[in-house]
């Protein structure tokens, strides 16, 4: 099929030609069995999509809450789990930090020569936008442990301590 006959069909079906098209559109579609075909195998689509996918089962809203939800205590029990982890890969990190064991890894990126004539660039400026950037990894560790540090305390305040007490508070 022809890429103005597909158009031609998708137009027809979305209901977008003005009547006297439409009319000459079926006229052609009354000769032509596989484009007949096509529409119909279309409509199915646009019927089935309709249908199955914009509608949940019954129940599902409640099978997904419930869910997500599940049992407090097992929640608690694998947040609390999810902190330790965090907190140990902290830990760990600090100590090879103090141990010194980034202290002399640094990664030197160098970059590709820039053609300032183009551009218009003095060419005292080009010299510095050729030098290499050194990377600091004892820098970028110290960065990634004050992140993860952070996000320790998020996860033992969202996931431990606020269930810990809501249950505790609905317990008296």
């Amino acid at each position: 099929m022809e890429t103005t006959e597909r158009d031609k069909l998708i137009a027809y079906h979305d209901g977008l030609m003005k009547p006297e098209e439409r009319i000459a559109f079926e006229e052609v579609l009354k000769r032509n069995p596989v484009l007949a075909e096509e529409l119909a195998a279309l409509r199915l689509a646009e019927m089935t999509l309709k249908n199955n996918l914009f509608s949940p089962s019954a129940g599902f809203t409640q099978k997904v809450m419930g869910a997500i939800q599940g049992n407090p205590a097992t929640n608690i029990r694998r947040n609390f789990i999810m902190f330790l982890g965090v907190v140990v890969v902290t830990i760990v990190g600090a100590f090879m930090l103090k141990a010194g064991v980034f202290d002399s890894a640094v990664t030197t990126v160098a970059l590709p020569e820039i053609d300032t004539s183009k551009v218009g660039v003095p060419s005292g400026v080009t010299q510095h936008l050729t030098q290499p950037i050194n990377l600091d990894w004892k820098s970028f560790l110290s960065i990634f442990l004050f992140i993860n540090l952070a996000l320790a305390f998020i996860i033992l305040d969202r996931t431990v301590l606020k269930p810990f007490f809501r249950n505790r508070q609905h317990s008296y």
